[in-house]
């Protein structure tokens, strides 16, 4: 009989449905309190403007990395222009007039991660004297083994895919619009030089700088040799490479070629600048097989000149 009440009751209960199987269905047990409470914080993180407000918090690195989330969070990073300004990923260049150009910029962090010691800072104003410390012109393959993308060589390197993120990065904010390049070609104690102004309307990528050099040091005579200087004010001077080149290159001065094109500078409102070096040899000579896959494949030179132009 009290079989049969109890029946009744789960009909009452219940009426006709079945009774499904524990863990099956929609009468699950009870979720405990800690799950209950990552549910709402997801549903906290669903709206896009308290998502937004909390992505703010984080550091360009991890703000970097949380991207790959979702698409949502992906989307909502790239819809709000402060992220997307501290991310260095801002899609639209500022009109800068003259007044604006003379401000500071702010390099990506980044850079020093990616590329380190790359980009060195020039502090000084056109009356000062530059510290030899603060030139370290080394080989270019010593300073690309240092890099990131180097350093993840392998059979599929992260760095080197068509859509990598990096590549899209800004190299300073408000972003660098015009860059003097200088190409210094040295035989002995005899060099020639050219600075030319390359522009770059969407604002400076890291895949741009990262072509102009590469482009440059992985064909020819070695060692080739590389340096980029950023005015902590202003732009470029022609104080700024004079100096610069006295510091790298021994008896510059006394030896040059083409040092008219450096007074040309102060009229090119560049905003970084580029340094090319390379040995003029007399006999040039066939790049070793060790060379080439150190250029090609590690540096990634062949990814680049099938996947992108040197612009």
């Amino acid at each position: 009989m009290a079989s049969l009440g109890f029946g009744a009751w789960l009909a009452a209960r219940f009426g006709s449905r079945r009774l499904k199987p524990p863990h099956s269905g929609s009468q699950l047990p009870r979720q405990p309190p800690e799950h209950r409470a990552a549910k709402q914080a997801h549903q906290i993180f669903e709206i896009a403007e308290l998502l937004s407000l909390v992505l703010e918090n984080l550091d360009q690195r991890t703000l970097f990395t949380v991207q790959r989330v979702c698409k949502t969070w992906r989307a909502v990073i790239a819809s709000s222009p402060s992220l997307t300004r501290h991310l260095f990923t801002a899609s639209t260049t500022p009109v800068l007039s003259d007044a604006g150009r003379k401000h500071s910029r702010e390099l990506n962090p980044l850079i020093d991660k990616l590329l380190p010691r790359w980009v060195d800072t020039i502090k000084i104003t056109a009356s000062a004297e530059l510290s030899k410390n603060w030139f370290e012109v080394t080989r270019a393959s010593t300073r690309f083994e240092s890099c990131l993308p180097f350093l993840a060589r392998g059979h599929d390197n992260p760095f080197f895919r068509k859509g990598a993120s990096w590549l899209d990065l800004h190299v300073s904010h408000p972003p660098i619009t015009r860059v003097a390049v200088q190409t210094v070609y040295s035989k002995l104690q005899l060099y020639r030089q050219h600075v030319q102004l390359r522009e770059y309307p969407r604002g400076m990528r890291m895949l741009d700088l990262y072509v102009i050099v590469l482009h440059w040091v992985c064909r020819g005579d070695q060692p080739r040799r590389f340096q980029v200087l950023h005015p902590a004010e202003g732009n470029v001077r022609s104080e700024h490479i004079d100096a610069a080149c006295v510091q790298a290159l021994p008896g510059y001065r006394d030896f040059v070629q083409g040092a008219e094109s450096i007074s040309e500078v102060d009229e090119m409102g560049a905003e970084l600048f580029v340094q090319l070096h390379s040995p003029l040899a007399c006999c040039p000579r066939v790049m070793p097989e060790e060379d080439k896959e150190f250029w090609n494949i590690m540096c990634g030179a062949s990814f680049f000149e099938r996947e992108h132009d040197e612009g």
